[in-house]
């Protein structure tokens, strides 16, 4: 299918009104590689006030040139792009993706960028919806190393993604992932990963963090009554800010940051929290710490753990780390482990983490000597390879 020749400004595609359906099953491609010097102009595809606009079936979009627009838009109504696994553009010009109304969804394909384009995707109200039946891969991703890319997705308070796959992205700006207030549920089948993006600045951070930190306003892995789904939070990608570390997950709840950072903090009201795992499910948090806001309080949630405590019950389902103790830098080279897992221990130890309470005891003082030897101990039974 191809928009070329049609006038500025107009709408390619309506659907409008309950019931309405545009059913374009048979279109597996989308063209739109128009431009007019100098001005910059807008070609529409619209789904309005309970109409849905059906392309489940296109895989690529060619955007258009010079300063043109591409805006799709889900207004109250539907627009399936299930399939949708490639977005180019054809000079300068943007793909815009915009979600709005109570009813307003968009389903879309694993991946939406591809080399010279810039695609936004714009959860513009509460209610507004973004699905993704398989991964989102917000970028593009060769082998080494990944390219960042300049695609944004953002999302309103109370907007929610859903997401059957993996959640990755590459960039290293939070302002084009920035997700910090809405809903994130994982409800895939088999194994799905998050990727952790934002500075671990501890659990203190909150009142630090002057942006959303790549962080999620409320995570959800599974739903209830199943079936049970296994998230991993895995820092597969350099995002900028491991710093010596690996990189951290928020989970921000309504937590309420301050403006400008870092005082006063926001108003800690337990409106919603930033963690549900539900249906059996089971969150990995491996080598990554994550920090939630539950019930009006931050929690650093790997503190659930300790010395051989690997899987604890949360919510409706479980947390769990299957990282090796003694790997305190979380490195995979081999040797795993060296003398910079000492050095992290030490430094683990001198910050108070719970990390080296390593013999998991609960008197004060909670870090002491005994830690020093359960750790050496861990180190000499050793881990295996990953």
């Amino acid at each position: 299918m191809s928009s070329n020749g049609v006038g500025q400004n107009q709408t390619v595609l309506l659907s409008m009104g309950a019931g309405s359906l545009l059913d374009l099953r048979a279109v597996t491609s989308l063209t739109d590689s128009w431009g007019i010097c100098c001005q910059s102009f807008a070609h529409a595809i619209s789904a309005r006030d309970g109409g849905t606009i059906d392309l489940r079936n296109l895989a690529t979009i060619t955007g258009p040139a010079d300063d043109e627009r591409l805006e799709i838009v889900a207004d109250g109504g539907t627009v399936d792009l299930a399939s949708l696994s490639a977005i180019h553009a054809s000079s300068s010009g943007s793909v815009r993706f915009t979600i709005k109304g109570a009813q307003g969804l968009l389903r879309i394909g694993a991946r939406t960028a591809g080399a010279g384009t810039s695609p936004t995707i714009n959860l513009q109200t509460s209610g507004s919806r973004l699905e993704a039946p398989g991964s989102l891969l917000l970028g593009t991703f060769p082998t080494p190393p990944p390219v960042p890319p300049t695609i944004t997705l953002t999302a309103a308070k109370g907007a929610t993604v859903s997401i059957g796959g993996d959640f990755v992205y590459t960039q290293t700006n939070a302002g084009q992932v920035k997700v910090d207030q809405a809903v994130v549920t994982f409800n895939g089948t088999g194994t799905q990963r998050c990727e952790v993006g934002g500075t671990d600045l501890g659990i203190n951070g909150p009142c630090l963090l002057p942006d959303g930190n790549f962080g999620i306003g409320q995570l959800v892995s599974g739903q209830a009554g199943g079936p049970a789904t296994t998230l991993r939070l895995s820092d597969l990608i350099d995002n900028g800010h491991r710093a010596g570390r690996p990189e951290a997950m928020y989970l921000w709840g309504s937590f309420e940051r301050a403006t400008p950072a870092p005082t006063p903090c926001g108003p800690t009201v337990p409106q919603m929290d930033g963690l549900r795992v539900l249906g059996g499910s089971t969150l990995f948090l491996d080598t990554v710490n994550a920090y939630a806001f539950q019930g009006g309080e931050w929690e650093h949630l790997n503190c659930r753990f300790s010395g051989d405590v690997r899987r604890v019950a949360y919510d409706g389902g479980f947390l769990e780390t299957n990282a090796c103790y003694a790997n305190c830098d979380g490195s995979t080279a081999m040797p795993m482990l060296n003398v910079a897992d000492f050095i992290c221990f030490q430094n683990r130890f001198a910050e108070q983490s719970c990390y080296a309470n390593c013999d998991g005891s609960t008197t004060p003082p909670i870090l002491n000597v005994a830690d020093f030897i359960c750790y050496l101990n861990k180190f000499a039974e050793g881990c295996a390879a990953p």
